[in-house]
């Protein structure tokens, strides 16, 4: 397994697979009675998970064997890390934060704290759902996994590497077994090592993705076949348990993988020309605004037809609504990305994870 070798490059499909996961998530919360898209959400997510292990991880090894081959500390690439993540998530954030509280969101208002410091899976594990707000906990995971995962990859020995990821991922089921029962389904649900499965699997599939395995695409097809079969016999069992879910977690994560998987060497036809299609790729790129406000555009249609004393959304009709919506979540998505989003991430320019080493003449 080499990992000396930066060679993390833009993979398109994997933007177009943002477009899907996100589009899984919207469907899911604004059409939560239709059965074809009740567990879209969970999947989305799960996608999403698998994508930032994925990625993160290439991006920090990649750091890590820069910064090495020029004898340089990891301190500046950690810095480097952290400033970036920080422009990427942190001003839409709390720009959506304050617009919802300037309307008068309940459950904005109510946790503002939890979620200004992106503790809103905390406060779900201990009190539940909390309307148009719950579907930050997602966001706060991730902010949770952005804050250890560099440490990880950074400062463990390279010797103890690999084995630490492994075990991320063994971590997951071992907490639901032994704190699952007692705690209840939200603990096990949205605390940050209840979905290091799938954090862990992403990230484990870098590894993967550097080494010299023989066959290892048939490898990763196989696994993702096996975890779809087991998906298939457990949507028609009539057990659900403890066990049960996270031989299902476990199984989605397999089908994740080999979907990301393949989507990174790039799926050939007519897969792989949707995935990497100008609109599935855009959609991609702004997905993050898509996914922050989508929970929320309903109560701001809401607001505004108030104000003008249009018809309440509930009797607009189930097509309507869903069209408003749609409009108005890629209206301000759009305008998020151009006018304010990428106005952040220009300035990542000024925190390179390494600096380029000079060579002064003597």
């Amino acid at each position: 397994m080499s990992l000396n070798k930066p060679n993390y490059k833009y993979k398109p499909q994997l933007d177009g697979l943002r477009t899907l996961a996100v589009a899984m998530v919207i469907m899911s919360h604004w059409a939560p009675n239709m059965s074809i898209f009740g567990r879209g959400a969970h999947i989305g997510v799960q996608l999403f998970f698998v994508l930032s292990g994925y990625l993160i991880t290439a991006i920090l090894i990649d750091a890590r064997a820069k910064a090495e081959s020029i004898g340089s500390g990891m301190g500046m690439t950690i810095k480097s890390f952290y400033a970036r993540r920080f422009l990427r998530i942190f001003p839409l954030y709390y720009l959506v934060l304050l617009l919802m509280l300037a309307i008068g969101a309940p459950n904005i208002l109510e946790h503002l704290p939890w979620h200004a410091i992106f503790f809103t899976n905390i406060k779900i594990a201990e009190n539940g759902w909390i309307g148009e707000a719950s579907h930050l906990w997602s966001l706060a995971v991730e902010e949770q996994f952005y804050l250890i995962w560099p440490l990880v990859i950074l400062l463990t020995p390279r010797r103890f590497l690999l084995i630490t990821v492994i075990s991320f991922v063994l971590a997951s089921p071992l907490f639901k077994v032994l704190y699952g029962i007692y705690e209840g389904e939200m603990m096990v649900k949205v605390l940050p090592i209840s979905s290091f499965h799938s954090l862990g699997t992403g990230a484990l599939l870098t590894f993967i993705d550097r080494s010299n395995f023989r066959n290892m695409q048939r490898t990763i097809a196989m696994a993702s076949i096996t975890g779809l079969i087991t998906l298939l016999a457990l949507f028609f069992s009539a057990s659900s348990n403890l066990w049960f879910g996270i031989v299902d977690d476990f199984a989605l994560t397999l089908c994740l993988v080999g979907l990301v998987y393949a989507a990174s060497k790039g799926f050939k036809g007519t897969i792989g020309n949707v995935l990497a299609s100008p609109l599935m790729l855009y959609l991609g790129k702004i997905s993050y605004g898509l996914y922050l406000l989508h929970n929320f555009v309903p109560f701001i249609n809401t607001t505004w037809l108030n104000i003008i004393g249009a018809p309440p959304m509930e009797t607009l009709g189930p097509y309507v609504f869903f069209a408003l919506n749609s409009l108005v979540l890629l209206l301000l998505s759009s305008l998020s990305w151009h006018f304010f989003e990428s106005k952040f991430n220009v300035y990542k320019k000024h925190f390179p994870y390494t600096q380029n080493k000079v060579l002064v003449p003597t």
